[in-house]
């Protein structure tokens, strides 16, 4: 090979800022300026090929294939990411001359490099525009490559979201189509469950054999099972799906504590366990939660109390701490909340240490549980601990195997109040009689929390002694099952008989008992077991209030702490399609008193409503020509047009979904019942929101003086006053509701006030009426008195007048 020209340095410098000389040693002899700014680690004397690798014409070159491939182009790479293209030029026969320019793939590695136009070669500019024009290339197709890459992903992941969008569809579908299925089930089981609960009951309460009471026990006990697991299975599947939520409103633990009570009190009496409930004072009136999901926890911890406790007793405390709660986060400095807390203590069969954790758990139950006569679904403590968290709260558990068990509920409920409002203090002494010793610790604790002195007896002889002459007893309470203690209440009964220092009874029975039988001109309360505290202190100044004037007979208690006097009675309306459920619910209502008007479907109710006046209205949902929410609203309706005021209806349906629920209370329903349910339960429900003030009739012509009358009496705030025009019509109401007292005008249409006055004397249990006449003198208040009425009064007619005979005439008509 000829030896071609041999360049100086600063020629080869200008003409090529990028260029190698290599020798026969195929080391680095000499580099551009600018190269060697960008790598310097390609100084004279380095291998070229430790720092250089190419990739045309050939790999690893030798210097002869170097020298012999003068005419191709060379792409070769530095190991600093410089790429770069020229072409060999023999310099001299011993160096090899490579003139080049970078092969810029990106314009950004213009700035990574370090390099400006000022570097490339100034002799052949078109050379480095098209190098430029290559690097643009490069970068397009390879934008165009990111692009389509970037639009397959977002394809992908349009499908991947439109195959999650179409699952989620999918699974919301299915938890609806599945709680739909489960609230149609369970309309469709409780209604019937609801007949089968309610004529069992009737047919065990006249049953006249003990084989065939006893066959009808072990139905209602089975038929409860299969009630508690319907409910179980859909509290579960809620849970799961997340669809519980926690309401926020103003209610009453008292209450609350009083409704389970109510529950359970009868299955405690018939397995002769000593059901206790002590509430501290200082628990409020009213907190600030769920009450339909405190009643659910309460009720599974004393339910599971009930079933697994044999003898002994249960005993349910309710106390309002102030606890330290550990706030959310690391290091967070705990929180001090007031806690409502309910303790669940039983003598029942226990749990092994190693147990207590799984019980909480789905289907668990503890290995001494597994028992067929027991029963249960192992959900009950599932539900509530998920429940109690829900309101942030705990349940937990202690308990010692054969010995009994102590559940405990807390959580952080906050009050209406600041505190809570003192308890009436009262005086004088009380002795509480009962063998159990648990039973008469929670009386005393109650009493002397309201201040009384309170004395105890074990027994008859005890007590009997107790009360011997020169005693000063304000009441007995008595627990009336005990046999000895039929004597003693007999010696209770003769003293008050003798002298009016003599000591009130309360009579504390079973709930499944009737207790001591009544005795005419006793001064007593009769009350079902468990009490609570509050109405236990009740039952004492009740008795101790009627010594200056005896009622007639023993007051009937009706659970949960409601007094009803049985002259006292409701006109209520059962709007009821299914025609067992509707005979059950009338016939307790009508034993107990009550007048009732029931109806099969809404629009019926509605028109009962238009033609009379109700106390209350049971409402079914599920009814046919108008459902029970549209009956609501056209009722409303009624009344507006009406004039009248709003009557409670009580919604009662085999929908038991919370959603249904809170749908019926932001209707305007007063409370809401879920069938299958003991009669009991909706009436106290109803109770809690009737008008019980006696009723008085008033019967004149003239819409003045109705209109006055009316008003004198509703300002009183103690009755309820309503009116007719004609004497006809007073006999319909007081046919068709309870009216306690009848205010007759003499001069009417239709009928006079002599023609009504003498046609309700004739009728038994109808109210007393008074003349309301313009005529005065001996003579009309003879004639008055002839027809019946037992007070006259003469037109006009003053305010305390008129007060003072209606509260002369009630006191009459509670007379026997």
């Amino acid at each position: 090979m000829s030896e071609g020209p041999r360049l100086e340095a600063a020629q080869l410098n200008q003409l090529f800022p990028f260029h190698l000389l290599v020798g026969a040693d195929m080391r680095v002899r000499g580099l551009g300026t600018s190269l060697s700014r960008v790598c310097p680690d390609l100084a004279p004397g380095a291998a070229l090929l430790d720092h250089v690798s190419f990739r045309r014409p050939f790999e690893r070159p030798s210097f002869e294939a170097l020298m012999g491939a003068t005419r191709s182009v060379f792409v070769f790479e530095h190991s600093s990411g410089l790429v770069l293209k020229g072409q060999a030029l023999p310099n001299a026969a011993d160096e090899v001359l490579f003139a080049c320019s970078p092969w810029i793939t990106e314009l950004a590695a213009l700035a990574t490099l370090g390099l400006t136009m000022q570097d490339f070669a100034v002799h052949d500019p078109i050379t480095d525009y098209l190098f430029l024009l290559q690097a643009k290339d490069t970068s397009l197709r390879e934008l165009d490559a990111l692009t389509g890459e970037l639009r397959a992903q977002r394809e992908q992941l349009r499908a991947a979201e439109e195959a999650q969008r179409r699952a989620r569809s999918e699974a919301e579908a299915a938890s609806k189509a599945k709680s739909e299925f489960l609230a149609m089930v369970s309309h469709e089981i409780r209604t019937p469950m609801n007949a089968i609960l309610g004529m069992t009951a009737l047919a065990r309460d006249s049953a006249d054999s003990s084989e065939r009471g006893r066959f009808l026990d072990r139905v209602l006990v089975n038929a409860d099972s299969l009630l508690h697991l319907l409910n179980d299975m859909l509290d579960l599947s809620k849970v799961e799906a997340g669809q519980i939520e926690v309401e926020e409103r103003p209610f009453s633990p008292r209450d609350v504590v009083r409704a389970v009570a109510s529950a359970l009190a009868t299955t405690a009496a018939q397995k002769h366990i000593e059901f206790v409930i002590d509430i501290e004072p200082s628990v409020p009136r009213m907190l600030i939660g769920d009450p339909h999901r405190l009643r659910q926890i309460v009720l599974n911890l004393v339910g599971n109390a009930v079933k697994f406790t044999r003898a002994g007793f249960v005993a349910v405390s309710v106390t309002y701490p102030r606890e330290e709660l550990p706030t959310q986060g690391a290091g967070a400095a705990a929180d001090p909340h007031h806690l409502l807390v309910v303790e669940v203590q039983d003598t029942g069969v226990g749990i092994a240490a190693d147990d207590i954790e799984r019980v909480f758990g789905k289907f668990a139950q503890a290995r001494v549980q597994r028992d067929a006569a027991l029963g249960g679904t192992g959900l009950g403590l599932a539900i509530s601990r998920s429940l109690a968290q829900l309101m942030g709260g705990d349940v937990r558990a202690e308990s010692t195997l054969g010995v009994g068990s102590t559940f405990r509920f807390a959580a952080p409920l906050a009050a209406t109040e600041a505190a809570a409002p003192p308890m009436a203090s009262h005086s004088g002494r009380v002795l509480v009689v009962s063998e159990n010793r648990v039973l008469r610790a929670s009386w005393r604790r109650g009493l002397e929390n309201a201040g009384y002195s309170v004395l105890e007896a074990a027994g008859a002889t005890h007590a009997g002694s107790t009360l011997g002459p020169g005693t000063d007893i304000a009441a007995v309470c008595l627990a009336t099952e005990e046999p000895a203690l039929k004597a003693l209440a007999d010696v209770v009964y003769a003293a008050q008989r003798g002298g009016a220092r003599a000591p009130g009874l309360v009579l504390l029975h079973p709930a499944d008992r009737a207790g001591i039988a009544r005795q005419s001109g006793a001064r007593a309360v009769r009350i079902a077991r468990p009490v609570l505290p509050s109405d236990l202190v009740e039952s004492v100044q009740t008795v101790r209030a009627s010594a200056a004037r005896p009622p007639p007979a023993i007051v009937q208690a009706t659970w949960p702490g409601v007094r009803v006097p049985m002259s006292l009675r409701l006109h209520i309306l059962v709007a009821e399609d299914h025609p067992d459920s509707r005979e059950i619910l009338v016939h307790h209502l009508e034993t107990r008193g009550h007048t009732v008007v029931s109806v099969g479907d809404g629009a019926a109710a509605v028109d009962e409503v238009r033609q009379g006046v109700f106390d209350l209205v049971l409402m079914d949902l599920d009814m046919p020509v108008m459902s029970g929410h549209e009956a609501l609203v056209a009722l409303r309706e009624v009344e507006r047009s009406m004039g009248r005021t709003s009557v409670p209806v009580v919604a009662v349906s085999a929908h038991a979904l919370s959603e249904t629920r809170a749908a019926c209370l932001a209707a305007g329903m007063a409370e809401f019942v879920a069938k299958p349910a003991p009669p009991t339960e909706i009436l106290g429900a109803g109770l809690r929101f009737a008008d019980r003030r006696p009723v008085v009739l008033l019967a004149d012509d003239n819409v003045d003086n109705r209109v006055l009358y009316s008003t004198f009496l509703s300002r009183s705030g103690k009755v309820r006053p309503w009116s007719v025009a004609r004497g006809d019509l007073v006999i319909d109401a007081c046919a068709s509701r309870t009216v306690q007292l009848v205010l007759l005008d003499m001069e009417m249409p239709g009928l006079s006030g002599y023609e009504v006055a003498a046609g309700l004397a004739k009728v038994r249990d109808s109210p007393p009426a008074i003349a309301v006449t313009g005529h005065d003198g001996p003579a009309a208040r003879r004639a008055t008195h002839a027809a019946g009425c037992i007070l006259h009064l003469a037109k006009p007619v003053r305010r305390r007048d008129l007060l003072r005979a209606v509260a002369e005439g009630l006191a009459t008509g509670t007379e026997p």
